[in-house]
């Protein structure tokens, strides 16, 4: 169980990077899915934009009267993004055309390799699930990283395609673990600062207080004029100020016990010498 700590400096010091650390891990947290989502955004945009650059290409190689397969295969071998994998599927979801060889010459340049056959099948599997009638972006999870997809219909001279193109995530989610991997990192590092910072700053505002704790201890009955330093702040000052109107009070009430003590005995002085000296007369 955790023990609240007795120290009014380490308290202090506690609550300081407590909060701190509220709004710098929910700094963190949002930063995080804001840089995702707008890394997630772009790639969206992206492969959007390269399939409607694909579309307006293809209808242009429809002109060469090749026939439809043919020209799409070609449309798909002639106009390449780099990482972008794209089919051609049919009514039947079955691939029409799809850039194995474009990809294959991107694979030796270091761009990001193309989907898995595994991968591609549960792609397939996956767009089955969809309406093809309406644009469809999803993403599927494989042994080497996770792809993101997107599909739209294409209409060729009456015929209904589906357009599709997948695109890995890996460089994403490279990005994103040096995300992680900084937060880790600076996190504890400024909470840790924050902790080193404010117990300073407790030390330094909480020294008057030590000040004044010792003076008082070091005050008694012979040395009742002495008083606390004011000093450190308004609260502080005003707290010496009320300890040494105390003191003040204190002081004049043992004044004027000393005062009494004082008269008492003088006024008790005279009768007893009186006695004593009939006293010492009747024994003579």
């Amino acid at each position: 169980m955790f023990a609240w700590p007795s120290s009014l400096r380490s308290r202090l010091t506690l609550w300081f990077t407590l909060l701190l650390a509220v709004p710098l891990i929910a700094f963190a947290l949002v930063c995080y899915l804001v840089v995702s989502r707008t890394l997630d955004a772009r790639t969206d945009v992206f492969i959007g934009d390269a399939l409607t650059v694909f579309s307006r290409e293809l209808a242009a190689e429809r002109r060469a009267a090749w026939p439809v397969p043919q020209s799409m295969q070609r449309t798909i071998d002639e106009v390449r993004f780099r990482g972008l994998h794209i089919a051609i599927l049919d009514r039947q979801t079955r691939v029409i055309a799809v850039s194995t060889r474009a990809e294959a010459a991107e694979a030796a340049s270091g761009a990001p390799q193309p989907p898995s056959a595994d991968l591609e099948r549960a792609m397939l599997v996956a767009l089955r699930q969809h309406d093809l009638r309406a644009p469809v972006a999803l993403t599927i999870a494989g042994q080497r990283g996770a792809f993101r997809v997107q599909a739209r219909p294409l209409d060729v001279e009456g015929q209904h395609f589906t357009l599709t193109g997948t695109y890995a995530l890996r460089d994403i989610a490279e990005v994103l673990q040096r995300l992680r991997e900084m937060f880790q990192f600076a996190v504890p590092a400024l909470l840790l600062t924050a902790a080193l910072g404010g117990s300073a700053l407790a030390r330094r505002s909480l020294a008057p207080v030590a000040a004044m704790a010792a003076q008082a201890s070091a005050i008694s009955e012979r040395n009742l004029h002495e008083r606390l330093p004011a000093s450190g702040g308004d609260e502080l000052i005003g707290l010496a100020r009320v300890v040494n109107g105390l003191l003040d009070r204190l002081e004049g009430s043992f004044e004027r016990q000393r005062r009494f003590i004082s008269d008492a005995s003088h006024e008790l002085r005279t009768p007893t010498a009186v006695v004593r000296t009939e006293a010492d007369v009747t024994l003579s």
